[in-house]
């Protein structure tokens, strides 16, 4: 999928409920409701440094929970489903190296 082509690309109407924007993620509500973080460059994987930008702005508004790379529809852009912590992960947060997967927020 090209950038033109990307439904985060440009950054999207805001036809649900966003939690937060900045210069590196924004925070919205999928279509049916769960709330997921979306980087804001056409990026699938992320740098240490919006990593860890994501991971504290994650934690600030929900505490600790597990970001899943559910990336089925919108593959070529790095994004998240943010789930409670107690669930199990179908796939840990997408970094550039592994020694970072399967950490929680």
């Amino acid at each position: 999928m090209s950038e033109e082509n990307c439904a985060f690309c440009p950054i999207p109407e805001q036809i649900t409920k966003w939690w937060y924007e900045d210069d590196v993620c924004r925070i919205m509500n999928t279509p049916a409701g769960t709330p997921m973080v979306v980087l804001n460059t056409h990026s699938k994987t992320l740098t240490e440094e919006e990593r860890d930008h994501i991971s504290t702005i994650v934690s600030d508004y929900y505490g600790a929970h597990n970001l899943y790379t559910m990336m089925n529809h919108v593959e070529e852009h790095w994004h998240a489903h943010i789930r409670e912590y107690e669930y199990e992960p179908t796939q840990p947060i997408s970094t550039p190296s592994e020694e970072h997967r399967g950490d929680s927020v």
